[in-house]
């Protein structure tokens, strides 16, 4: 009994910061690439503008492009900026 209860916590844990994650993925609308860094993006929210493209620059990104997404399991987030 306790090993079900245990792992019908587990699974609704997992299955509350899944959707946690998704909610807060969602909030940004894109991402920069940061060039010289594969993998390496920071996110922003709203219409890509320099002043964001500036505080990319103060979180350690030389933006090189954008992205639509950037969720990947093996992509690096060096930030987010609004």
């Amino acid at each position: 009994m306790k090993k079900i209860i245990a792992v019908s916590l587990g699974c609704m844990i997992g299955i509350s910061m899944l959707m946690l994650g998704m909610a807060v993925s969602k909030d940004y609308t894109g991402c920069y690439i940061c060039s010289g860094k594969s993998g390496t993006y920071v996110k922003y929210k709203g219409d890509d503008t320099f002043d964001k493209r500036k505080k990319a620059k103060a979180l350690g990104c030389e933006v090189g492009g954008t992205s639509s997404s950037c969720d990947a399991a093996n992509y690096t987030i060096l930030g987010t900026v609004d």
